[in-house]
């Protein structure tokens, strides 16, 4: 009899202590899904002001196509501002997102119209509607993101500013070809 008590003490502990660190699990999981979508709010309105209670103050956020590490909030905060120094009427639409203890990815089309010229790009203001679709991977340290790195279709936003792509052998990508 007092092995099975012992069994059914043990037993119980063990359920319990399994759905303590569950549900500690579950609240992490929850404050990097918040995390995330602040992210992408951030995108939307440029408010700066929020980068500290979203990324860790040794955070990396990495632009693939452009081949930018941008270091710390400072550096988050030079990309938001270089995105809505060019771009007007922004809008984020998350079209995935799955979120984790440790990383995560969000799936988006950005949207936005090019009403400025973008430095070192595109000396001239389009004012043309583009629609570009991305993901950006997170990883989140002690309830903040530690790093984040967009992957975007670059070639479908130059293509829809107007641009013509060259490629070898003679054949051209671009809007005359799509008609």
């Amino acid at each position: 009899m007092k092995r099975i008590i012992c069994l059914i003490t043990f037993l119980g502990c063990f359920i319990s202590c399994n759905q303590a660190k569950q549900h500690k699990t579950e609240k992490i999981i929850e404050k990097n899904l918040n995390l995330a979508n602040s992210l992408m709010e951030l995108w939307e309105s440029g408010d700066t002001t929020k980068s500290k209670a979203i990324f860790h103050k040794d955070c990396e956020y990495i632009d693939i196509p452009n081949h930018y590490i941008f270091k710390g909030i400072d550096g988050v905060n030079k990309y938001v501002r270089h995105v809505h120094n060019w771009g007007s009427n922004i809008d984020m639409e998350i079209r995935n997102i799955n979120i984790s203890e440790k990383i995560g990815y969000a799936e988006w089309t950005f949207k936005a119209l090019q009403s400025s010229p973008i430095t070192g790009r595109i000396p001239v203001a389009t004012n043309k509607k583009i629609s570009i679709k991305g993901v950006t991977v997170l990883e989140f340290n002690n309830g903040k993101i530690q790093k984040a790195t967009d992957y975007m279709d670059v070639l479908g936003f130059v293509l829809q500013l107007g641009s013509n792509i060259e490629l070898p052998g003679g054949i051209t990508i671009g809007k005359e070809n799509n008609d």
